[in-house]
């Protein structure tokens, strides 16, 4: 029986330790901040977050990406609709790149978002450990709404690296 109470012990000091090495324990800054405006190479996509199709349209962006057919930053423009069937998604999956000159591979458009106020949640855990998108998001809109802001109905998440993803949530003052 103590070898039992010794070795889960162990095992449960390991994973607290794999936990803060992924960076488990990090807090999650939020910030108010001007965004300077993005264009955005990118594939629209309407349809279920669940659908096989979004999954490989992630995957496609991202391949294209590494293979360097589109050069910036991953990231993906979501627009909360409010009211709608929050198992649908509106969304353009693509790259922020700085300028528009570019041709496109087939299937990409560009998009544009003018510079405002925003408010940001940045990540610098592993995925493993980091929360859902979702549930920052959540936070984030409180964060807003506690500092006076009204956020609007578009949710920017850019994949900086494999520990960094920032979200931002446009912003109005009251």
């Amino acid at each position: 029986m103590k070898i039992a109470a010794i070795i889960v012990t162990i095992i449960a000091g390991m994973a607290l330790i794999g936990y803060t090495f992924l960076g488990g324990f990090q807090k999650i800054p939020f910030s108010h901040t001007t965004i300077e405006g993005y264009i955005l190479a990118g594939i629209p996509y309407k349809g279920k977050a669940t659908d096989q199709k979004f999954r490989e349209l992630f995957e496609k962006v991202n391949i294209d990406h590494k293979a360097g057919k589109i050069k910036g930053t991953l990231a993906a423009i979501y627009y909360d609709t409010p009211g709608a069937d929050k198992g649908k998604v509106d969304a353009v999956i693509g790259t922020l790149v700085p300028d528009s000159l570019a041709s496109l591979p087939a299937s990409y458009k560009y998009m544009y978002l003018a510079g405002t106020q925003a408010v940001r949640a940045e990540i610098t855990s592993h995925p493993a450990v980091a929360p859902a998108p979702d549930k920052l998001k959540q936070k984030l809109m409180e964060y807003a709404w506690e500092n006076k802001l009204k956020p609007q109905n578009i949710v920017i998440e850019k994949y900086i690296n494999e520990r960094n993803l920032q979200i931002e949530i446009p912003v109005k003052t009251n």
